[in-house]
């Protein structure tokens, strides 16, 4: 039933807020694809700001709601006009995406379990079956960049494209 709904609010370009197991709070935008694996999301603020790219695994999925006031609100203040481009995923299993989606990024945000609170903008440098290794970019405050390995299934979702994360690469890149 799942995958069948959210097809149909795929289609319908619904704008809906998803409550995920490993996260205490929804994520709203719209689906770009979902599939028995993973769900890739357009995220979409409060105030109705595109705000990057995420996918998650299906089975996180509690709960799927939309048609309230306050999407109706947010959908009101959305730019109709913005233009984005939407990641083409072939993959068919959610770390295959996540490594998809590193490829075509020059960085990825990495959220991990019960933890969504603090993120490591990364680029991966190697993976295997289990593990991947990455170069983290350090936040505003240090620009300090780390190396490390995770074990890939501590991973809860991975974003790209977002405002900060493009500000955060910006100020990496630049004599600071």
């Amino acid at each position: 039933m799942l995958i069948k709904e959210l097809t149909q609010l795929q289609l319908q370009k619904k704008l809906i807020s998803v409550d995920r197991d490993c996260h205490d709070e929804e994520l709203t935008g719209i689906i770009i694809s979902a599939n028995d694996s993973f769900v890739l999301f357009q995220e979409i603020t409060e105030d109705g700001v595109f705000d990057g790219f995420t996918i998650f695994e299906t089975t996180q999925i509690d709960e799927v709601y939309w048609g309230n006031r306050e999407h109706e609100s947010i959908a009101a203040l959305m730019d109709k006009d913005i233009s984005v481009v939407i990641p083409k995923l072939d993959s068919e299993t959610f770390t295959d995406a996540v490594i998809e989606l590193s490829k075509l990024y020059s960085n990825i945000c990495i959220f991990k379990y019960h933890d969504e609170d603090t993120f490591s903008i990364a680029t991966i440098n190697s993976y295997d079956d289990d593990w991947l290794n990455i170069s983290t970019f350090g936040p505003k405050r240090s620009l300090s960049r780390m190396e490390k390995i995770m074990k890939s299934d501590s991973i809860s979702r991975v974003s790209v494209d977002s405002p900060y994360q493009k500000n955060i690469e910006k100020l990496h890149r630049s004599d600071l």
